[in-house]
């Protein structure tokens, strides 16, 4: 049997959003870009500098790289994605009086907007109104990476969801929050993790592994009853937002800012770090992440019950110009 553990603190892998606004056709209204970029360059806190110390007898994400704190032979172990997606239904900006302004609005997750954010990339430009805007908001379908895998510039493609799409007005497309599938070069998904297996393109299944033998992340959703992928913890996919009834599990979140739009140009920049945003114990000395494989030492990466692993994603941290 085996654990994974997540952590997850409010936002899906870091990315940078930045606005950009400018002087419209008139007295009363402005021009606002969207823009996203995934950063590897701003130091994490998590590469073991300075003095690294065990605050517990457990490895987590917040775990300083390293260290082996639950003594199980699993170095704690950091590693940065080569490349990033992200799949938005819904983004726009919330104005002082609760109204909503999108960039991003589209019917159903499935027709959700993917943006590979690897470079700063311009998401959506809208005519909005002056005024002053509290809150970015951001509905996510799924993000995608590629990462490090077994060997040294091995990479596979990896899509994590954030939403659920296993509901009729979705297509029931048999999705759950946290499972994670493997896609090809372009972002065309190959099939779900087996649990167990190596993740490669030959253990692949074609629909998730649900048949209640697999230890998750987390407990089923106790709305909809969907059991959830490997993904994720009670703490992340049970909090008071995500409590949206029997028949829908979408990944929403709001971000407050304190945005002025006039005449004047400002940018407003929300900054993701996805440096060492992947977490997990290291049994072979490698420094690779490695799930499932024999690594000689009597554990394996990822597929035992001690061999924590996570992506780790971070708050943003926004500034306004």
């Amino acid at each position: 049997m085996k654990r994974f553990t997540s952590m997850f603190l409010l936002m899906a892998m870091g990315f940078v959003v930045a606005l950009v606004v400018g002087c419209g056709g008139g007295q009363s209204e402005a021009s606002v870009t969207l823009k996203a970029v995934a950063l590897t360059t701003q130091t994490s806190g998590k590469s073991g500098l300075g003095v690294a110390t065990c605050n517990s007898n457990e490895d987590t994400p917040d775990t300083d790289a390293g260290l082996d704190c639950d003594g199980d032979g699993g170095v704690v172990t950091f590693s940065t994605p080569k490349r990033f997606l992200i799949a938005v239904r819904q983004a726009g900006l919330i104005d002082e009086d609760g109204n909503k302004h999108y960039f991003v609005n589209e019917d159903n997750l499935l027709s959700s907007q993917v943006f590979d954010i690897t470079e700063i990339m311009d998401i959506q430009t809208s005519t909005l109104p002056n005024g002053t805007y509290t809150h970015l908001f951001v509905e996510f379908y799924y993000f995608a990476l590629q990462l490090e895998l077994y060997n040294a510039n091995q990479y596979e493609s990896l899509r994590v969801y954030m939403s659920d799409d296993d509901f009729a007005d979705e297509g029931n497309l048999g999705h759950h929050q946290g499972d994670i599938t493997l896609t090809d070069s372009n972002n065309v998904e190959e099939g779900f993790l087996d649990p167990g297996k190596e993740w490669n393109q030959a253990n692949l299944l074609p629909s998730r592994f649900d048949n209640g033998t697999q230890l998750y992340a987390s407990s089923p959703d106790p709305q909809t009853g969907h059991q959830r992928g490997p993904y994720g913890s009670d703490d992340l996919w049970n909090q008071d937002t995500f409590n949206q009834g029997a028949d829908q599990d979408k990944y929403y979140i709001e971000i407050p800012i304190d945005l002025v739009v006039n005449s004047s140009s400002k940018s407003l920049t929300m900054q993701f770090n996805i440096k060492d945003s992947w977490y997990f114990e290291d049994f072979n000395g490698n420094g690779i992440f490695g799930p499932a494989r024999d690594t000689g030492s009597g554990l394996t990466e990822a597929g035992d019950e001690n061999a924590s692993w996570s992506p780790v994603l971070n708050k943003p941290e926004v500034s306004i110009e």
